[in-house]
């Protein structure tokens, strides 16, 4: 005799293996790598790169590299009670005195009538061990792969990697695709005398150079700001004139943002910085 098995126990049986929560666990990784990055600590005259400047951007490369999602998620399943949520899917970065944590997540969070949150997530965690050491003029960086990955309680089927496999391999996959560059800056401050009256010397500034923002008079100065351009590089220069015994004294400050990369080198250009200010004096004297 053939016993039937009712198709609502059988789909009710489906839905629960579907929903199965799965317990936390830690994932070994036997086998590990590592990159090494090399940066000058002095990329321009002047300018001194810092260890906490270099981690934040490898912090920013990371997160680049890892991706993430976030944004409203107004057609997900709304608990009865709360207003629809936002979904998350992707990672989160945080930065540890030796280590990056990078957290995989996918969730959806709610929140109730009365304010309180709910949140239904599921997270991969792990540790990238990052070393800096300062070997003569360089940063020297090394960041390795995790040795564990560690999984929260959780749905395995709602989440990103549905095998421990795939989630290694994502893991392995953010060295490969790191090539870090840090933000510098070089700045620079000086006067200048120039033999015209301060109104003429402003008007001048202004009609030579791209002004950044109108001239407004403050402390007794015409100060305005610049964008300056030699070749592909640029910069921004805050100029206050001063009336100085019947002429003007010009005071400058130019900055230039420039990149740093991970094997020693930097985009600045010495000669592009000198021509900032002979831009500055040439269009005073104008």
């Amino acid at each position: 005799m053939i016993k039937r098995i009712a198709p609502i126990a059988v789909l009710a049986a489906s839905i629960s293996a579907c929903v199965s929560v799965q317990p936390a666990r830690d994932i070994p990784i036997t086998t590990t790598n590592s990159k090494t990055f090399t940066f000058d600590k002095t990329p321009a005259p002047g300018v001194e790169l810092t260890q906490s400047q270099i981690l934040s951007g490898l912090k920013s490369q990371i997160a680049e590299a890892a991706s993430h999602k976030y944004g409203c998620n107004p057609m997900c399943n709304t608990p009865k009670g709360y207003s629809p949520g936002y979904f998350f899917e992707g990672a989160i970065i945080e930065r540890n005195a030796d280590s990056y944590v990078v957290t995989y997540r996918k969730g959806d969070t709610y929140r109730s009538t009365t304010g309180t949150m709910m949140e239904a997530k599921k997270d991969i965690t792990a540790k990238l061990p990052v070393k800096v050491e300062e070997i003569g003029d360089s940063w020297v960086v090394q960041l390795s792969s995790p040795s564990m990955l560690h999984k929260t309680k959780g749905n395995d089927d709602m989440f990103l990697f549905k095998t421990d496999a795939k989630a290694i391999s994502q893991y392995n996959k953010l060295l490969s695709k790191l090539d870090p560059v840090t933000l510098a800056e070089k700045v620079e401050t000086g006067e200048f005398k120039v033999s015209y009256d301060p109104e003429s010397v402003a008007t001048s500034l202004n009609r030579k150079l791209q002004a950044q923002t109108r001239t407004t008079t403050k402390g007794g100065a015409l100060r305005t700001v610049y964008n300056l351009k030699s070749g592909e590089h640029s910069a921004i220069a805050e100029v206050k004139v001063y009336l100085n015994k019947g002429s003007s004294l010009v005071e400058y400050s130019i900055k230039q943002k420039f990149n740093v990369d991970a094997n020693g080198g930097s985009s600045f250009d010495g000669d592009a910085f000198k021509s900032f200010k002979q831009q500055l004096v040439d269009a005073a004297n104008s």
